[in-house]
């Protein structure tokens, strides 16, 4: 056999190696990605509108890179890693805007609330956006769930629009174990907490019988 024909066996038999190796990878299935929604606890009680009017809440704002579906972790002073394979079940976004339109709901102190879709009028328009969503491994196995928030509470019923309140929002939850399902839960604590504080400030910004038609 001669050269030429040595090099066209063997320029053969790496091509069948390389489609054998694609057909392979091709073959072997990803790992499965685990998906999470976050619970939030309901309201101790409802408390009545009182002429405080009609509130429409806004779709919350994400902001990156937390506005991804995927789990964020801190794992040091300034470095954090994303976990593909653990995910929320939904934009963080859209998964928390639902979330607070039903504790508002049920939590009262507005006469009416309106979803970020409706065309109606209202009297008030709250706005925010999530500044930090993830978990903090820096300080050991067992993270804390990190949540800060900032919310907007703007008049509606003037010629311009008028910021009536504005407050940060900041928990810190600790997290049963280090595993997805514990730390979707201790978001879920965390966002509780900010909802509750977020609706006693609202009711208290609104003076009672300030709104009635």
């Amino acid at each position: 056999m001669n050269i030429s024909s040595r090099l066209q066996n063997l320029a053969a038999i790496l091509v069948a190696g390389l489609i054998l190796t694609g057909c392979d990878a091709i073959s072997k299935p990803y790992p499965d990605r685990s998906m999470y929604a976050v619970a939030v606890g309901v309201p101790d009680d409802t408390k009545p509108g009182e002429g405080r009017g009609i509130l429409k809440v806004t779709r919350i704002r994400v902001d990156a890179p937390y506005d991804d579906r995927t789990f964020f972790y801190k794992v040091g002073a300034n470095e954090f890693k994303a976990d593909y394979y653990n995910a929320f079940v939904s934009s963080p976004d859209r998964m928390f805007t639902l979330l607070l339109q039903d504790y508002l709901l049920n939590s009262g102190g507005f006469d009416t609330f309106l979803p970020p879709s409706s065309g109606a009028d209202s009297d008030f328009r709250l706005e925010g956006n999530i500044r930090a969503l993830y978990a903090d491994f820096s300080e050991g196995p067992t993270p804390s769930a990190v949540i800060e928030a900032r919310f907007f509470l703007i008049a509606m019923d003037t010629a311009d629009d008028v910021v009536m309140a504005e407050k940060s929002y900041r928990q810190r939850v600790k997290a049963g174990s280090g595993d997805p399902e514990a730390i979707a839960q201790a978001w879920g604590e965390a966002l509780t907490a900010i909802f509750s504080n977020l609706a006693d400030d609202l009711i208290g910004a609104v003076e009672p019988g300030s709104h009635t038609r």
